[in-house]
C-alpha cells in the first residue's frame, strides 16, 4: 500500500465548527473500561456531517463515538430504521491504532494453525451498527471515507448475528480504507470490513488479519453481501477460519450483488470434527446466490415455438477477480491435514447460482501482469483507485491520503487570486478573487487561502 500526502498549510486560527454531533459522554457509562466505547470522544474532530463538510474522525475515540451514537441513540424513536446515519458523511483524517501487535498475540495449535488469541491487555471494540432481532436493529447507512488511512489493531468478539468493523450496513458506502493487524471472531456473517452489507457499496478497501469463527459466511472483506450490494476494487490478505461458507472476498453474495476487480492473497481454513461437514469454500465467493427475479423467454430448442425457459434477471456476479495460486484451504483436525484448492468454487450460471466472469488463480510470476489488468479494469469503475505490486510481491492498492481541512494546499498569487478547495482537497474553483466569487458555489464548506468558509 502506497500513500502520497497532500501538504498542509491551514491557518489553524481560522478553524470554527459549522455544527456539532450529539454529545455521547453519558452513553459511555454503558461500557466497561476494557471496551473502546467507554472512551468514546464527546465530539468528532470537526464537520457537520453533510457531503461537503463530513464529520472528521482522527482518533480511535472518535471512531468509537460513531459506534456509541448508533447503539445508544437508537432508543430514540426518531432514530429507528437507520435514520441516524442515513445520508450522513464521515471522513477519516489519520491512521487509527486500537491495539498494538494483535496478530502477535494469536496462538497456534499442534497442526500449525491459528487457534485463538491471548486477549490480555487488549481493548475490545464492538463494531458499528447492530441487529439483535427483527425489530431491534440499527444499521450504518451513511458514507464512510477512510481517506486512504488505516485502522489497526482491532480486537472484536462478535456476539450478534453480524460482525465486522461495521457490523451491519444498509445502503451507503465505505471506501478508501485499510484494515490491518486485526482479529475478529463471531458466529455468522463476519467480514473485516462489514459483517452484513445490504445494498452497500464497499470500494477501495484493503484488509489483513484473522477471522476465527465456528459458524458460516466469513470472508476477508464482507461476510454477507445482499440487496444489490457491491464490493469493488478491493484486496484482502486475511486468514479466515470457519465451519462453512468461508471465502477470501465475500462469504455469501445474494440478490443481485456484485464483486468486481478484487484480489485475494490470504488463506482459508476449516474448523470442525470432520471434512464431510466442511463445505462451500472459495477464494472469491462460495455462495454466489441465485437471483430472486426471473422471467421467461421462448425456448429456442422447442420446434413448436410454444415452449419457454426461465432465466434470471440480473443475477449476482463476480467479475475480474483473482487470487494467488498458493492460496489453499486446509482442514485442521484431520491426520494428515487435508489441503484443498481455494477455487472460485462455482462457475454455473443459472437461477440457482450466480455468474463468474474472468475469475482465476494467478501464479506469483504473473502478479505484475494481473496488476496491469486490475488497473485497466479500475478505470472502468467510478472512483476506483489504482494498483501496484506491493512489498510482499502481491497486488496492493495505491491511496492518496488526505487529512481533511488541514490538508489543503494554499495556492494563489500576490494579487489575492486563490484556488478554492472542498474539505477533501478537491479543487472546485480556480482563480477566485475574494469572497464574492464564492457566492457562485453551492452550499457547503470550502477552503480559500487557508481559511474555512461556510456557504449557507
Amino acid at each position: 500500500m502506497k500513500k502520497s500526502l497532500f501538504t498542509a498549510a491551514l491557518l489553524l486560527t481560522a478553524w470554527s465548527y459549522a455544527g456539532a454531533s450529539v454529545n455521547t459522554d453519558a452513553a459511555k457509562d454503558n461500557y466497561t473500561e476494557t471496551q473502546w466505547e467507554h472512551y468514546a470522544a464527546a465530539e468528532f474532530a470537526g464537520g457537520t456531517g453533510n457531503k461537503d463538510d463530513p464529520y472528521l474522525i482522527a482518533t480511535p475515540e472518535q471512531f468509537a463515538k460513531l459506534a456509541v451514537e448508533i447503539e445508544n441513540l437508537a432508543a430514540d424513536d426518531n432514530n429507528w430504521d437507520n435514520m441516524f446515519t442515513d445520508g450522513v458523511y464521515f471522513l477519516q483524517t489519520a491512521d487509527l491504532v486500537f491495539n498494538n501487535d494483535v496478530m502477535g498475540k494469536t496462538s497456534w495449535d499442534e497442526y500449525g494453525d491459528q487457534s485463538g488469541i491471548d486477549a490480555t491487555g487488549l481493548r475490545t471494540f464492538g463494531g458499528i451498527g447492530y441487529q439483535a432481532g427483527e425489530y431491534d436493529y440499527q444499521r450504518f447507512s451513511g458514507y464512510y471515507d477512510g481517506g486512504g488511512h488505516s485502522i489497526k489493531g482491532v480486537y472484536l468478539k462478535g456476539e450478534k448475528s453480524s460482525t465486522g468493523l461495521f457490523n451491519f450496513t444498509e445502503g451507503g458506502e465505505i471506501k478508501n480504507l485499510v484494515v490491518e493487524d486485526t482479529y475478529m471472531s463471531g458466529n455468522a456473517n463476519v467480514g473485516l470490513i462489514v459483517g452484513t452489507a445490504d445494498g452497500t457499496t464497499v470500494i477501495n478497501c484493503q484488509t489483513s488479519g484473522t477471522i476465527y469463527c465456528g459458524g458460516s459466511y466469513h470472508a476477508g472483506l464482507v461476510g454477507t453481501l445482499t440487496g444489490g450490494g457491491k464490493v469493488l476494487n478491493c484486496v484482502t490478505y486475511a486468514w479466515t477460519w470457519g465451519k462453512n461458507n468461508i471465502a477470501g472476498l465475500v462469504g455469501s453474495g445474494r440478490n443481485t450483488s456484485l464483486i468486481q476487480n478484487c484480489y485475494f492473497g490470504g488463506w482459508l481454513g476449516g474448523v470442525g470434527s470432520n471434512l464431510a461437514s466442511f463445505k462451500w469454500w472459495g477464494a472469491v465467493c462460495p455462495e454466489l446466490g441465485k437471483s430472486e427475479l426471473t422471467t421467461t423467454i421462448p425456448d429456442p430448442e422447442d420446434p413448436t415455438g410454444e415452449g419457454v425457459i426461465t432465466i434470471c434477471e440480473n443475477p449476482s456476479k463476480a467479475v475480474d477477480c483473482f487470487w494467488t495460486d498458493t492460496c489453499t484451504v486446509r482442514h485442521k483436525r484431520l491426520n494428515p491435514i487435508k489441503w484443498l484448492p481455494a477455487e472460485a468454487y462455482n462457475e454455473k450460471s443459472n437461477c440457482d447460482y450466480g455468474v463468474f466472469e474472468n475469475c482465476k488463480k494467478v501464479a506469483l510470476a504473473e502478479v505484475s501482469t494481473i496488476v496491469d489488468e486490475l488497473n485497466k479494469k479500475a478505470q472502468e469503475i467510478d472512483g476506483a483507485c489504482q494498483w501496484e505490486v506491493g512489498e510482499d510481491g502481491l497486488p496492493s492498492l495505491v491511496f492518496e491520503t488526505s487529512t481533511g481541512i488541514g490538508s489543503i494546499t494554499v495556492e494563489g498569487d500576490a494579487d489575492g487570486v486563490y484556488d478554492v478547495f472542498d474539505v477533501t482537497g478537491k479543487l472546485v474553483m480556480k482563480g477566485a478573487r475574494g469572497t464574492a466569487d464564492l457566492d457562485r458555489l453551492a452550499r457547503g464548506v470550502y477552503i480559500m487561502n487557508g481559511k474555512k468558509y461556510v456557504i449557507k
